[in-house]
């Protein structure tokens, strides 16, 4: 009798459930589209100056320097399967010698460095599994990058 009522006291409400096309606001596009972090620098404040990098390339760049972190998610994709080959274009103007390091996030709060960015703009992130990609940060280590937009090259969005 004792556990019968127990089990009644420990019911648990079930959530809410949105249908499948329905919750997301943001557009898909293969663009990066929510800013996380921009701290140039190396400040802790952030500053939304790193929305420049957001949406297609138009010409207005983020800078980056030596300890400057800018961090990005592609909410209307969902996130970017790592697949074989390039993975991420990096849009932006690279001054002579600017050396960068991309690190991608995981779902699971992961961060992974992928590789460096200045010589080429193109990320294969590398992984070595097909996981699927949250966010991506570069870090600046020498000299100026200006990052415009961040584009899926792998991952793209379904339907018209």
């Amino acid at each position: 009798m004792a556990l019968v009522w127990l089990a009644g006291a420990c019911k648990t409400e079930l959530p809410t459930q949105v249908a499948l096309d329905a919750g997301i606001s943001t557009p898909c596009s293969t663009y990066a589209d929510l800013l996380v972090a921009y701290n140039p620098e190396g400040s802790e404040g952030g500053s939304v100056e790193g929305e420049k990098a957001l949406g297609p390339p138009d010409g207005q760049g983020v800078p980056l320097t030596a300890n400057a972190v800018l961090t990005v998610a592609f909410v209307g994709l969902g996130s970017i399967i790592d697949e074989p080959g390039n993975d991420l274009q990096v849009h932006g103007t690279f001054d002579a010698g600017a050396k960068l390091a991309v690190y991608v996030g995981f779902g699971d709060g992961d961060l992974v460095y992928s590789g460096p960015l200045g010589e080429s703009n193109l990320i294969d992130f590398a992984t070595g599994t097909a996981r699927t990609v949250s966010f991506v940060r570069i870090v600046g280590l020498q000299g100026t990058a200006n990052i415009d937009a961040l584009e899926s090259l792998q991952t793209g969005c379904n339907g018209p």
